[in-house]
């Protein structure tokens, strides 16, 4: 069972490999889709200008201010809707529809905050570059030692369930605009909760 109470908000930059079939996957479960262009130099706008999906909200920003500020700028628009919960995803289209689907249906148990992590068991598909492999397992120490928490794990992971309640006093430190900003979600939601 899907929460029609629900918006989606999708970070694109330089998606026009992946950001229409990301979209088209997943309008159907979403009262709104906001997607945040952070000004794309490719062909990424084009194709979002030219979807034809009446719940689909794009903001397009003027100049690339990176993901993190984006997300700010789509959790803003979804505070001025009248929706729960919002699911943020990237526009890339690498995370599975039934985890999404998930996502949504964990959001009808009334839960504030959900990170996903990528490295349960058949979570990844295909092969992790070395290099990010190594910064995730930094990343994943560094969590567990600034949060106390030791089973936080891929804090680096961009797939959130968010109550309204959760982001409504939500601010995003101007240091993690540009990268880092799953980082500090974590910390903050870790706190918080």
């Amino acid at each position: 069972m899907q929460n029609n109470n629900s918006a989606c908000l999708v970070l694109a930059y330089n998606e026009e490999d992946f950001i229409e079939n990301t979209i088209l996957k997943i309008a159907p479960l979403f009262e709104q889709i906001i997607v945040v262009n952070d000004s794309s130099t490719d062909n990424t706008k084009k194709i979002l200008s030219n979807l034809t999906i009446n719940n689909l909200t794009l903001i397009n920003n003027p100049k690339n201010f990176g993901a993190g500020k984006s997300m700010m700028i789509g959790i803003d628009e979804f505070l001025k809707s009248g929706l729960d919960y919002l699911i943020k995803i990237d526009g890339d289209n690498q995370f599975k529809l039934e985890d999404i689907k998930t996502l949504l249906d964990h959001s009808l148990d009334n839960f504030d905050f959900i990170k996903c992590d990528r490295f349960w068991e058949n979570g990844i598909e295909g092969k992790i570059p070395t290099i990010r492999y190594i910064g995730n397992a930094l990343a994943n120490f560094l969590i567990k030692i600034s949060t106390g928490n030791w089973k936080i794990n891929d804090p680096l992971n961009g797939l959130f369930l968010f109550s309204r309640k959760s982001v409504k006093n939500f601010t995003l430190p101007k240091l993690f605009y540009k990268y880092g900003y799953p980082f500090y979600i974590n910390i903050y939601m870790n706190k918080k909760i």
